[in-house]
This record gives C-alpha cells, sequence and structure tokens, in this order.
C-alpha cells in the first residue's frame, strides 16, 4: 500500500485519535505512557489525557508533534521503541522523536485517518499492540498492522 503526505486539517484548537479497528478507543497518556484505550469523555482525566494540540513539528515542520492539553509543554515521542509523555526540552534528539509525519491511508467523509511515521525512523510506524503504542517496523503488509497503524482524527 502506498501512502501519499497530508496535513491533517486544522480547524479544531485540539484532537483526538481514535483507533480504526477499536472502534471508540483514543490515543491518551497514562502514568507517562501512550496506550489507545476507551475514553470515557464525563471523566475529566480520561478526557484530557485523549486530547492533544497539533503543532508543526519540533524537528521538522513538514511534519506534526503532538502537545498534551493537560500537561502543557509536554510531547507525545517516542523512547525504547515506546511511545511517551515527556517535558520539551531544547536537544535535537528530543526534537526528533517527538516530531512525526503523516501518511493518509484512507481518505473518509467525516475526516481522514492517518498513520504516523516517527521523524527519525521513517521506516517504523506508530502501532498499538496490547492497548499500548510503540513504533514497529512497517514492513509488515498485513490487513492488521495497517489497521494497527490507522487513526482518525478527530476534533476534541
Amino acid at each position: 500500500t502506498s501512502f501519499k503526505v497530508v496535513c491533517v486539517p486544522r480547524k479544531c484548537p485540539f484532537y483526538r485519535f481514535e483507533s480504526i479497528n477499536m472502534p471508540g478507543h483514543f490515543i491518551r497518556h497514562r502514568d507517562y505512557l501512550g496506550f489507545v484505550e476507551s475514553i470515557d469523555f464525563n471523566n475529566e482525566v480520561e478526557n484530557l489525557d485523549s486530547t492533544w494540540k497539533i503543532i508543526p513539528g519540533l524537528a521538522s515542520s513538514r511534519c506534526v508533534s503532538f502537545e498534551s492539553k493537560n500537561f502543557e509543554g509536554w510531547y507525545l515521542r517516542h523512547s525504547g521503541y515506546r511511545i511517551k509523555i515527556s517535558k520539551k526540552n531544547s536537544s535535537n534528539l528530543f526534537k526528533e522523536d517527538a516530531t512525526f509525519c503523516e501518511r493518509t491511508s484512507l481518505e473518509i467523509a467525516d475526516g481522514v485517518i492517518v498513520m504516523f511515521k516517527p521523524f527519525n525512523y521513517q521506516s517504523y510506524s506508530v502501532r498499538h499492540r496490547n492497548f499500548e503504542l510503540w513504533i514497529d517496523p512497517t514492513n509488515d503488509k498485513s490487513i492488521e498492522f495497517r489497521d494497527d497503524t490507522s487513526f482518525k482524527v478527530v476534533c476534541a
């Protein structure tokens, strides 16, 4: 499957990312780690932990970075292949680890479904497995892998 570079529409101040193969499960942080979990939007912590501000990538404006809504200055990043949130620092490694390039996997009527590749590991994709977020090599061409790496972008 080939993917084209897309830009997530910037029509909302904050976003959520819903798993396409686990409807109702969203990217969130908990205990400083990234997960895909069912969110109770009446629960303030769960609601905020799953809400992100999309900004131009810290390492490249051609890509994006995700700032936590409830931990200002904290960003999704990968470290040891695990997705987590960390406080922003000025190192090049942090900027690269916290920058993700968007690829579209499916355009739909009410938005776009995207996959994200780490800026500094372009042969990897952000993937959920066992409800945890990791970066995994993109050489798996299975439908399961494609779906595990695809997220619907929704306004928060």
